[in-house]
């Protein structure tokens, strides 16, 4: 039960890199030749391509062509920041390795020649990924999806895919993938907890899928060492330390991707603040490979020296015993245990003072990391200050305006008063469902707000009651659309309404002379959600619904807040052939 309990331990950090857009440059889309299979990009797709057919097929529920389209966007990825990590690496070497034009460094611009030498090398060295990658590349991957991606939420898609499958220990696995990252989602919480008492469901197997290749070295190496095998303890640590610094590395390599700043900063300003959004994502890398499946473990560097001083004493190797000792004290200098070790190894015969020096690696990774820190403290430290300045001169000519703005009040105030007491002009609609409300209600604003009737189109209209409509507790408003937005949510209706949604997928439930189409407000706000449709879509139809809920409130003067269960946007268009339903629209169908 041990994958389980880190859950709820979890304290998780992910670097987050909100960068515009990646770009390998191409026109073209990706078609790569036989190649190493493991380094392989798997389709003649796109990642944006890929991820929203996965998600079409999710929607359409196509359950087989959603898993291997998850699959391929998860393996993508991985090629596709292999590739720009590579590119950055390398050219960043060519960069350092170049003899400057000239030999004195005057204001600095070496620094910047540098930089113009490496930006040289990356549109080079991204013509010859395209090589690599055959006669096309990758085309960017936009922000919204590879945020996705890295918060893996792939994997929250596709554990469902695997579950209607049948395929559980998939679906455990993958949502696993997800909550390593996502700890404290109730929701996948509990539904992982039910995956692990399904048949074929064995929990010692459930892993992370998405586990660094560090972390399996460390723990064969925690094996070796307990089976006091410590030659091989050695061997696996040391990888694992390799491994996990290079690990940080690229993920910080990553980090260097374009940022959209929202404005146009001066040279040296817009510098300073790529340099700090980079900066903050780099911090990140170290918290986000100390996630161990859920458990945040912030001794994992560390943890390697001790392992290795005591696996390399075992094996009569003092003097790198003795590094590792002081390695792990450059991380707590006042461990007790590590010290009483260093005491120890300090009387042993043949041991020397100069044996008690930190490994070079550590040295260099800690400096860093204690002058980016402290950099970053600056950073806010001072930004704050200025903000504090910023934020007093707006208080202050906030408050002059106010004191503009009161005689504005008292009138809005008076005009509240005039709207209670509707003036000719009024619908008769209007003001019948302004006196369904009682004056205390009106008085104490619990359930009715006046600004709000106010802000209400007064060309909504009432056209059949409940003695037109043969029952009671329904009638039939017209208005709530101008001509623009009726044509919006047709032309909306046209392209995201799916036949039979609503009615079991039957697409004629009512006579076979027409066909219904529609689509949930839940529908529409997954599509917003991954970036199918603009949001501004999603606002319209929530605008209208919201409408439609005050006006039914306010028609039977309710006491309660009323809610909607359920908002379904219906299209009903009559089947060809089928004249006689034409007297129910003027242009072939109409939506409701």
């Amino acid at each position: 039960m041990m994958l389980i309990v880190l859950l709820f331990f979890c304290g998780t950090i992910v670097a987050s890199n909100d960068t515009l857009y990646n770009i390998i440059p191409s026109d073209e889309r990706i078609d790569l030749k036989e190649q190493n299979k493991e380094d392989r990009y798997p389709q003649n797709r796109t990642l944006n391509e890929l991820f929203m057919d996965a998600v079409h097929a999710y929607l359409e529920e196509d359950w087989d062509y959603c898993i291997e389209n998850f699959n391929a966007v998860s393996h993508g990825y991985k090629f596709y920041k292999r590739m720009i990590i590579n590119c950055r690496k390398k050219c960043r070497i060519y960069a350092a390795g170049t003899a400057p034009i000239f030999p004195e460094n005057i204001e600095d611009l070496h620094f910047y020649e540098k930089k113009v030498r490496e930006t040289l090398c990356l549109l080079t060295c991204n013509q010859e990924y395209r090589e690599i990658a055959g006669s096309k590349a990758l085309k960017m991957l936009s922000r919204d999806i590879e945020q996705k991606l890295m918060e893996r939420r792939v994997y929250e898609y596709l554990h469902n895919c695997y579950y209607q499958k049948n395929r559980y220990q998939d679906a455990a696995n993958a949502l696993f993938t997800f909550l390593v990252v996502h700890p404290d989602n109730e929701i996948n919480m509990n539904i992982f907890k039910r995956y692990l008492t399904l048949p074929g469901v064995q929990t010692e197997n459930v892993v992370n899928l998405e586990t660094p290749f560090y972390v399996n070295i460390y723990f064969k190496g925690v094996s070796a060492y307990e089976n006091e095998d410590y030659a091989k303890a050695i061997s696996l640590f040391e990888t694992s330390l390799q491994l996990y610094l290079e690990e940080e590395e690229e993920c910080r390599f990553y980090c260097e991707g374009p940022f959209d700043q929202g404005w146009h900063p001066e040279f040296t300003s817009s510098i300073a603040n790529h340099f700090a959004y980079c900066l903050k994502c780099k911090r990140a890398c170290s918290r986000m490979l100390n996630n161990v499946n859920g458990d945040y473990r912030r001794d994992m560097l560390r943890s390697h020296y001790d392992y290795l001083q005591f696996s390399y004493y075992k094996l009569g190797k003092l003097k790198a015993a003795c590094a590792a000792v002081e390695s792990f004290l450059l991380f707590d200098p006042v461990d007790t245990r590590m010290l009483q070790n260093r005491k120890y190894y300090s009387t042993q015969p043949k041991v020397k003072e100069d044996y008690f020096s930190p490994r070079q690696e550590i040295i260099i990774y800690l400096k860093r990391q204690e002058y980016e820190l402290s950099l970053l403290h600056y950073i806010s430290n001072e930004f704050l200050t200025i903000d504090k300045k910023f934020k007093k001169i707006k208080k202050k000519k906030h408050e002059k305006e106010m004191n503009n703005t009161k005689a504005k009040e008292l009138k809005k105030k008076s005009d509240v008063e005039v709207i209670r007491h509707p003036s000719p002009g009024h619908s008769f609609s209007y003001t019948k469902l302004l006196n369904n409300f009682s004056m205390k209600r009106i008085k104490d604003h619990e359930m009715f707000d006046i600004e709000k009737q106010r802000r209400i189109k007064n060309d909504i209209n009432t056209i059949a009651k409940e003695q037109d409509l043969g029952g009671i507790n329904r009638y039939v408003t017209d208005g709530f659309l101008n001509s623009i937005e009726c044509e919006s949510l047709m032309q909306f209706a046209s392209i995201t309404t799916i036949e039979g949604d609503g009615y079991t997928e039957n697409k004629s439930p009512h006579s076979k002379y027409e066909k219904f189409e529609g689509i949930t407000i839940g529908r529409v706000a997954l599509m917003v959600y991954i970036g199918k449709i603009e949001p501004e879509w999603l606002e319209l139809l929530l605008e209208k619904t919201e409408q439609v809920r005050d006006n039914v409130d306010r028609y039977f003067g309710l006491d309660r807040h009323l809610y909607f269960t359920y908002t379904h946007l219906v299209c009903r268009t009559a089947l060809p052939g089928n004249f006689h339903l034409m007297h129910h629209r003027a242009s072939g169908s109409f939506c409701s």
